[in-house]
């Protein structure tokens, strides 16, 4: 994993973690830095121009982190909220905590192994 890659995963795990602790919010590919290393300015979802692959598509097979906590979310989230996105969602509750503590945890697996 290069170091922008790691760069961009940690970003995303931060971004999670401060939605697990209630100090953050989700506003989707705008405060994700997977997202905005993946699909800014990239013809492709999830790969850059250049071939290289977000490290959640790598992981699942699958674009927009289908197969992730994320789906989860999302789904508590909209189910919470009576509302069909979730730009903006705080984890307030029990189950959408859980679903953002997962979340970091699919995330940090990511993490390349130490040698």
């Amino acid at each position: 994993m290069n170091r922008a890659m790691r760069k961009a995963l940690e970003g995303s795990i931060k971004k999670w973690e401060k939605i697990a602790e209630g100090t953050g919010s989700d506003k989707a590919t705008e405060n994700c830095s997977l997202c905005k290393r993946f699909n800014s300015g990239s013809f492709y979802h999830c790969q850059r121009n250049d071939g290289e692959k977000c490290p959640v598509y790598e992981a699942t097979g699958k674009k927009y982190c289908i197969n992730t906590p994320y789906q989860d979310w999302s789904m508590s989230v909209r189910k919470r909220d009576k509302t069909f996105g979730t730009y903006g969602a705080k984890a307030t509750d029990d189950e959408t905590v859980m679903c953002a503590v997962l979340e970091v945890e699919f995330l940090k697996s990511l993490r390349p192994a130490k040698d």
